[in-house]
Order: structure tokens, then sequence, then C-alpha cells
């Protein structure tokens, strides 16, 4: 759930005029790993979702593989990873773009994705 806060700047900018609440998911990442039982007509659609995941994940090559998993699930920033990959922080943005496209291009194309709209 994310949650936002909007200022009245002509008053009094400290001041919060009303607080929206959104349970949408705030990216592609957190709506594919949260277990909202609401959205699933069940456990089994749940497991495929995620298996459909880990298998377009799994058909990255190992270097997509490690810079996905060390941005996204471990947090190392841009800088950090290039260091240890021995690339520039421009190089790893531009590699981490295409590993993302060629995960949503491969997730686009299975039937679940496609059933529930997300392609």
């Amino acid at each position: 759930m994310s949650r936002r806060e909007v200022y009245w700047s002509d008053f009094n900018p400290n001041v919060p005029l009303r607080t929206l609440i959104s349970n949408a998911p705030e990216s592609f990442w957190q709506a594919m790993m949260e277990n909202r039982e609401d959205e699933y007509e069940s456990d089994q659609a749940l497991i495929d979702l995620r298996e459909a995941v880990t298998a377009a994940f799994e058909s990255l090559s190992d270097r997509d593989q490690f810079l996905l998993r060390a941005r996204l699930f471990e947090g190392r920033s841009i800088r950090e990873v290039g260091v240890q990959m021995g690339m520039s922080h421009v190089n790893v943005l531009r590699l981490q773009r295409a590993a993302l496209d060629q995960l949503r291009s491969t997730l686009s194309g299975h039937p679940l994705i496609q059933q529930r709209g997300w392609a």
C-alpha cells in the first residue's frame, strides 16, 4: 500500500491538506510477489503464477540473473553492482533495462499473464 501526502502549498506547506491511500502495488515486482488472496481463484493459480515468473527469470543469462538479483532482491546500488561486475554504472543501467525488457517480453507471452490482462 502506498501513502502520499498532498500539501496546500499556498498557505502552509508543512500541513497536509489530505492523505491519499492506495492499495495498488507500487511496481510490477511488488504486484508479482505480493500474496493477495482476493486476486486469485485458488492457491494453484498463485503457484502457477510464481512458477511462470521463476521460469522466465531462469531463462535469462547468468549475468542478467545476477544483475537483477543484486539490484531487485538484495538492494545493491548501481555503482556497487558495477564495481563487482567490472563495468561502469551506465553499462549496468543499460544491462538492467535490457534484462527487464527481456523478462517482461518472456512473461507477456505466458498464457496466465495474458489471461489476467497483465501483458
